[in-house]
This record gives structure tokens, C-alpha cells and sequence, in this order.
């Protein structure tokens, strides 16, 4: 529609703003009460935490991107190590992003508002990139999209205005804006060619001429601009000298050069993907996979939120309908401009991400960069609709766009919000269960399936906050692998440099704690003594032998656990049949064998229940060692006669109990021997 005649012209621009970001707030803050800290959140976290103080997180990035540190410092210097603070930022810089997206899209198309209105929301709600809950570590990307659209933003207004001053002063700060997004991060450098792209169609706009002489008056105009890349790219290639692998240009460069030819068709496919997968996929493979799961639970509240949002999208075009807006035909030259700066805006900062060895995939973080093109991705999308489609049929696309968008981002947040309970709950059954833990210790963990952890930070990240907050790494931590095996057969000692924080791990000092199902409680494993389920994962199943009760500290059995820093781990969770699990296990490793048979007696008065069955073993063992063999054996009946079985020949023969334990009473109740 083309709205240069509406009505209430001011009204609109508040309803159109407004609309962008309470649709944005809707979609990704609605869950966030039940989101916290996930992946590289840990080692910036406890970094900024540890005895290193925000120096630590300087430290961690001055190997590849030291403006990172910088920033991560200033905002954990305000906001700490509180998962709701970050949540809330990271929502607050999402909705200047879609408010940012649309001031660049009226400075560019002021007559457009409809168009403009839908392109900022398909931006805002774009699918591709469905990690906002991932808060802390995804903060500085919005800080930098940020950045880059009020820069760009600057650089239009700075082309349309008359006021010579006023332009050299915008100009400059928009040179710093865009030096500030680039230093942040140096693959969305391609993002320079949608502001290249939007000066070149404004210069050809005010002044239509032909395409050498509008490109001469755009190179003068960008010329600060192209100064400002080149002094960070030298600064890059001849001065700073990154010693992480994965952001080193040197080693991209000799594995492009050691085959390259082959090099050249991996570019070109893996381009060639990418831009399918980051323009057409991202609406419809993210949507697919979080949907597939199946969960009512999800589903349900995805499709209310989904409803609201487009309620208000109705009621913002049906508002727009009355204002006596002609209707924009299809083939109209103005969508068509909006479609090919859109495309621009999508292939060449793809280009950037393809040439640096990235691609995009819709699994662990690797979404992430779809993220420079979202920009383009969304004009070319809102061009394409109005160009090309017309009537109901345009409508129903963007509105449907808008639907799968928003179903999207509510699963992925659902995900996280499970994700974030499976930490949470290892972090606070392991301190029920483990009052303290040896410095040096390695704690390898294991979740269930679909919420694996990805590197040993998530373990020792959150384990040293909690239990030796504001001191060194004293715990180190593992996840399961391959070859983890061996190195725990060997003892093996190493140390490893994970950005400039130096981790010890001691492999003959291992603790092995495993959450097989969600259903289950966290099971600390004694290596000596094993009741691993059949659904157990395999890996731990091949290591679970060298689990060290011992490198826990029971005290006094009733052990006054520590406690996890509630700002960002939550409020500790309710007492039920985990609480008492852990608490059992503990009073049976100090020995106090009273204690495990009350707190046994306790749960069963509450009526809590047991999901994993091999959480009966403790209640089982506690009773028979105070010689009560008719609970003991009521415990050992809740248990499939097959898994007590499969315990049993678990339980190597010579392999000796602790001191007070009535073996005999236990293997006969057990394992039916005399």
C-alpha cells in the first residue's frame, strides 16, 4: 500500500513501532522467568566471578576478538552473573533491533509504510537464528546488529540532509558505529554492502543519472566508510595476529591453499546452501524440528502466542485498510528496488561467512550465522511479497511467515527452559548430595538425550561458582567421549588452554555423575558399586568403573550442603523424591545408616515416587543395614525382577563394602543369595 496520503501519519509511526516491539516481547520474553546461562555463558560467567575478577573476561578474548572482553566486562560489571538480568537485556537490545531495522527502513522508504512495518516484523521474528534465550553469550551479536543499523541509519540521514556540519558529524559517528560493530565481530563486515547498497539507491533516487555517475557520487559519500574498513582490515591481517584456530586467517588460508580447487567447489556449494537455507529453510526446518518432538505441552501455548501476535498484526493492517490506502499492485518498481537491496543484503554478507569457513546448520549454535543476513533475508522477503504476489495471496504468505515465526522462537524457548531445569537440578543435587568436593577432582557429567552437554565449561564452569566461588579453577570437569576411556584407565594428567585460562584435570581423580532420563534423579556413580538402568548411555556405561565416591566429603552425613548462588541458579527446588535421594545416599556414605533408614521412611510417608528404579538401591541398602528386612525387601519388589538382575551383575563379587554394611541382608534381598 502506499501511504504517502494516510491519515494520522504520527499515529502510525507509534503503532507500527509499538507493534514490532511488543510482538518481539511477546515471542521471546514470555518464557523468560524459566531461562538462565547455556553453553559459552559458563566461562565468560565464571571468569567474572573467579578470583581473575572482570580482567578474566578481558583475558578470554584477547586472542581473537578483544573488544568482546571489553564489552562482557562493562555488562557484567552492571548486571553480574543474574540470569534474569540477562535474559531481560538480551530482549531489550532484540527489540531495538527490530526498532532500529525500521527507522533505517522509513529514513529509505517513507511513503511505505505497510511494506516497511511488515519487513521490521519478519525481521524482528526472523526463525533462522532461534538462540535468543542463549542470553549471554548471543548479547554481544545484538549489541553489534545494534550498532551496524544505527549506523547505517546515520548514513542515510547524513546523504539527506542539506546542513554540511550536521552531515560531517553524523558521518563521523557513523564511521565509529560501524568501526565499533566490525571490531566486535569481523564476519559481519558484510553488512557494509547494505549500507553501500542504500546510498547508491538514495543518491540514484534524489538524482536519477547514469550507473557510473550515481556510483562515483556514492563513492564519495562512502568514502569515510571504506577508509574505516581498510584501517581495521590491515589492523587485522598485518597487526593483530589471533592464536585461536577457529578465527585464525593464516591456517584458513593454508587449508585453502593445500587443495584448491576442492576449496573453490566447497565454497561454491556450501554458498550455494547457505543461501537457500538462510532465505527459504530458516522458516520452515527450525519449525519442523522443535514441532516433531510432539510435546502438547509446548505446542499448545505456541499456537495461543502465535494467535495474540497475529491478533495485533490483524488489527495494525486492519487499521492501515481504513485509512483509504491504495493497494500496492503487483510489479510495482518501489518493491521490486526493496527485493534487489535485499537480495544484495543477503548475498554478500553470506559470502563473508561462507569465505571465513562457517556455515550455517539448524543444530547447536551453528544458526548463529544466519544472523549478518537477516536484514537482507527480510527485505528481500517483504520485496519478493509485494512485487510478485497479490490480493489474499500476499497477505497469507506474510502472515503465515509471522505464524511459523513466532511458533518457532516459543519452542526453542520451551527447549531452553527445559534445558535450563535439567542444569539447574545438576547443580542442586549435587550439592544435596555432595557438601564439598576435593580440589583437583574431574567431574565428568552426562545428561539425558537431547540436552547433551557440549564442552567441559558447562561442567566445571557452574560447579566452581558454586562450590569455590571467587577462587581459580579447584574442580575441572569432562563430558563423554570416545576415548575417555582410556585416558581414565591411564590416570592421565593434562592441562588445557581454554582461551588463556590454563584447566588441570587429573583423570585419576574422577567423579562420574550421570542424569540417564529426564525422569531421573542425579545419580552420582560409585565405581565400586553400580546400578546403572538400561537406558543408561553407553559411554558411561564403558567408564562408569572409575567413578570415586571418596572425592566427595560427606561430613556429618546430614552434610551442610552449599548453596548455589541463587541470582543464577534460582530458587532451590522443592523437596520431592530427588531431595530425599540424594540426602539418602549421602547419610549411607557417611555411615550413618539411622539417618538413610529416616529419610527413607520420610519420602514414603510423603508418597513421593520413584520414576528410575534403580533409585530404590539406596532405600534398600539403608534398611538392611539397620536390619530392617521387610522394608528392605518391600523396597527391593518396586524393582522389575529383569533390572535387579541386571544390578546384580554389576556387583563385582570381590569388590568390598564399606565398613557397618550388612552385605549379606543386602545381596540376599537383592539378588535372592543365601
Amino acid at each position: 500500500m502506499s501511504l504517502s496520503g494516510v491519515k494520522g501519519s504520527k499515529t502510525e509511526a507509534w503503532l507500527a513501532g509499538g507493534l514490532v516491539a511488543f510482538a518481539a516481547a511477546l515471542t521471546y520474553g514470555i518464557l523468560i522467568p524459566q531461562l538462565g546461562f547455556y553453553r559459552d555463558d559458563w566461562y565468560m560467567l565464571w571468569a567474572g566471578q573467579s578470583n581473575l575478577g572482570l580482567s578474566g573476561i578481558i583475558q578470554l578474548f584477547q586472542t581473537d576478538r578483544p573488544l568482546i572482553g571489553w564489552t562482557y566486562a562493562l555488562i557484567f560489571k552492571l548486571i553480574g552473573a543474574n540470569a534474569l538480568y540477562w535474559q531481560l537485556y538480551a530482549l531489550i537490545l532484540k527489540i531495538l533491533t527490530g526498532l532500529t531495522f525500521l527507522w533505517i527502513a522509513r529514513l529509505v522508504w517513507p511513503e511505505r509504510r505497510l511494506e516497511t512495518t511488515f519487513a521490521a516484523l519478519l525481521f524482528v521474528l526472523y526463525p533462522g537464528f532461534y538462540q535468543q534465550p542463549v542470553a549471554a553469550t548471543f548479547a554481544t551479536d545484538l549489541i553489534g546488529l545494534n550498532a551496524a543499523f544505527v549506523s547505517i541509519a546515520l548514513t542515510i540521514y547524513a546523504v539527506r540532509t542539506p546542513n554540511l556540519l550536521l552531515r560531517g558529524l553524523v558521518t563521523l559517528f557513523a564511521a565509529l558505529l560501524g568501526l565499533f560493530y566490525v571490531a566486535l565481530y569481523e564476519a559481519t563486515i558484510g553488512l557494509e554492502a547494505v549500507r553501500w547498497a542504500l546510498v547508491w539507491y538514495m543518491l540514484w533516487r534524489e538524482k536519477p543519472a547514469r550507473f557510473k555517475e550515481v556510483s562515483l557520487r556514492a563513492l564519495k559519500t562512502l568514502l569515510p566508510y571504506l577508509l574505516m574498513i581498510a584501517g581495521f582490515v590491515f589492523w587485522r591481517l598485518v597487526f593483530f595476529k589471533s592464536v585461536r584456530r577457529a578465527t585464525n586467517l593464516d591456517v584458513l588460508l593454508a587449508d585453502y591453499a593445500s587443495n584448491p580447487l576442492y576449496s573453490v567447489f566447497q565454497i561454491f556449494i556450501g554458498y550455494l546452501k547457505d543461501l537457500f537455507e538462510t532465505v527459504v529453510s530458516a522458516w520452515f526446518v527450525p519449525f519442523y524440528q522443535f514441532t516433531a518432538e510432539g510435546r502438547f505441552s509446548s505446542f499448545l501455548p505456541a499456537l495461543g502466542l502465535s494467535l495474540v501476535v497475529l491478533s495485533l498484526v490483524g488489527a495494525y493492517f486492519a487499521w492501515m485498510r481504513r485509512q483509504n490506502a491504495d493497494e500496492v499492485v503487483s510489479g510495482d518498481p518501489v518493491s521490486r528496488q526493496m527485493l534487489w537491496i535485499g537480495l544484495i543484503g543477503v548475498a554478500i554478507p553470506s559470502a563473508v561467512i561462507v569465505l571465513l569457513g562457517r556455515n550455517v546448520l539448524f543444530s547447536t549454535q551453528w544458526d548463529r550465522y544466519t544472523t549478518q543476513s537477516m536484514l537482507g533475508v527480510a527485505l528481500l522477503v517483504t520485496g519478493f511479497a509485494f512485487f510478485s504476489l497479490r490480493g489474499s495471496t500476499r497477505w497469507a504468505v506474510l502472515f503465515t511467515l509471522i505464524f511459523l515465526a513466532v511458533m518457532t522462537h516459543y519452542h526453542s524457548a520451551a527447549y531452553y527452559s527445559r534445558f535450563w531445569e535439567t542444569e539447574r537440578n545438576l547443580v542442586w543435587q549435587l550439592t544435596w548430595r555432595a557438601p564439598a568436593l576435593q580440589p583437583g577432582s574431574t567431574v565428568i557429567v552426562s545428561f539425558p538425550d537431547g540436552y547433551r552437554l557440549a564442552e567441559e565449561y558447562e561442567v566445571w564452569g557452574p560447579l566452581n561458582m558454586t562450590y569455590y566461588p571467587g577462587q581459580a579453577i579447584q574442580v575441572s570437569g569432562q563430558i563423554p567421549y570416545d576415548g575417555l576411556v582410556l585416558d581414565l584407565r591411564e590416570g592421565k594428567k593434562e592441562v588445557r588452554l581454554m582461551r588463556n585460562i590454563p584447566v588441570k584435570r587429573n583423570y585419576g581423580q574422577s567423579l562420574i555423575i550421570s542424569m540417564p532420563s529426564g525422569n531421573s534423579c542425579l545419580h552420582v556413580l560409585d565405581g565400586k558399586h553400580l546400578a546403572l538402568p538400561y537406558f543408561e548411555n553407553s559411554r558411561v556405561k564403558d567408564i562408569a568403573a572409575f567413578s570415586r565416591i571418596d572425592l566427595i566429603d560427606p561430613g556429618n552425613g546430614a552434610g551442610t550442603a552449599v548453596t548455589p548462588p541463587v541470582a543464577t541458579f534460582g530458587a532451590e527446588p522443592g523437596h520431592g523424591w530427588c531431595y530425599f535421594y540424594q540426602k539418602i545416599e549421602l547419610a549411607l556414605q557417611a555411615g550413618d545408616f539411622a539417618q538413610a533408614a529416616r529419610l527413607s521412611d520420610e519420602a514414603t510417608q510423603k508418597g513421593l515416587k520413584v520414576s528410575d528404579e534403580t533409585e530404590w538401591l539406596p532405600v534398600i541398602v539403608a534398611y538392611a543395614n539397620t536390619g530392617q528386612a521387610e522394608k528392605a525387601s518391600a523396597a527391593a519388589n518396586e524393582i522389575d525382577k529383569s533390572l535387579r538382575r541386571y544390578i546384580c551383575l554389576q556387583q563385582a563379587p570381590d569388590a568390598p563394602w564399606p565398613p557397618g554394611y550388612n552385605a549379606e541382608l543386602i545381596r540376599t534381598t537383592l539378588c535372592g543369595e543365601k
